[in-house]
């Protein structure tokens, strides 16, 4: 596993919607290392945006609503990686 970055906030680049479907680009760099340190959700005007994919040639990753993400419940007392 690469290290994880944290990130309070990402830059959007483009909002949008397609056929239905609601997607966001934001800024990512061209390495796997970057796209994969970038966070697996992020919520955006309202909504729940899963990572789905990365350009390394236009340095974009899209986010889409509906992708399949879960919540990480954390017990009390414990510590997750």
């Amino acid at each position: 596993m690469y290290g994880k970055a944290h990130y309070d906030f990402v830059r959007v680049i483009e909002a949008a919607e397609y056929a239905g479907e609601h997607w966001l680009q934001v800024h990512c760099g061209e390495t796997y290392e970057e796209f994969a340190a970038l966070p697996t959700v992020i919520e955006f005007q309202g909504r729940m945006y899963g990572k789905m994919s990365w350009n390394s040639d236009t340095r974009k990753a899209a986010y889409k609503v509906g992708a399949p993400v879960a919540r990480i419940v954390k017990e009390k007392g414990r510590t997750h990686d």
